[in-house]
């Protein structure tokens, strides 16, 4: 499903019934309509999108907000996305707060990016959300910089993800050089990873 280009212009977009996007399977046409696709650069005026009974997406979910968008709050039932999630813009808030699954249909990530430096990731929006081998980037990432990723590494024996993450962060812009840590911490070239309990 698309959101953009909306004629006549407007400043608000509201889906009120509107439960599950796509359909898995691909045994059906109904297949073909998977994930959610926001881009408010193309409606300047487009202020306000809302989905208020959405609670799965099926496929992917992206959002490319435009400088007029400062708090994004309109997915409050939204648990469910079977594959990434990236969201892109200047807000300053972003609310998606019964979010407990992302790339469950495998590999897929969490990107939430944005260039106001008043944002914070969520305290929801952590590496348990995604399958082992993905990652989370979420927060401030200012104008030609690399963000932040913090990894889901380990699994427990019920299959749940642990704790365990690993940090990514840009060696241009840390100043990082690779050199053995005295607290068990592999670095190099910014890279680090460290388990809990090391």
């Amino acid at each position: 499903m698309y959101v953009q280009g909306i004629s006549p212009p407007t400043t608000s977009f509201l889906a009120p019934n509107l439960k599950i996007i796509g359909y898995g399977g691909g045994n059906s046409t109904a297949s073909l309509v998977r994930g959610l696709s926001i881009n408010t650069f193309l409606d300047p005026g487009l202020i306000s999108v809302s989905f208020p009974a959405l609670t799965k997406i099926e496929g992917p979910f992206l959002y490319n907000a435009n400088s007029e968008v400062t708090n994004l709050a309109g997915f409050p039932l939204l648990a469910n996305v079977s594959e990434s999630l990236t969201i892109n813009g200047s807000f300053h808030t972003l609310e998606l707060p019964a979010l407990v699954t992302v790339a469950n249909e495998g590999s897929g990530e969490i990107v939430i990016e944005s260039s106001s430096s008043s944002f914070q990731c969520p305290s929801n929006i952590t590496p348990e959300l995604v399958p082992y081998g993905s990652c989370v980037i979420c927060g401030y990432n200012p104008p030609h910089s690399t963000p932040n990723a913090t990894c889901n590494l380990g699994q427990t024996s019920t299959g749940l993800p642990t704790a365990a993450t690993a940090s990514i962060t840009n060696a241009a812009n840390t100043g990082a050089t690779s050199k053995p840590s005295p607290s068990g911490v592999k670095t190099s070239g910014g890279f680090s990873m460290k388990r809990p309990g090391t």
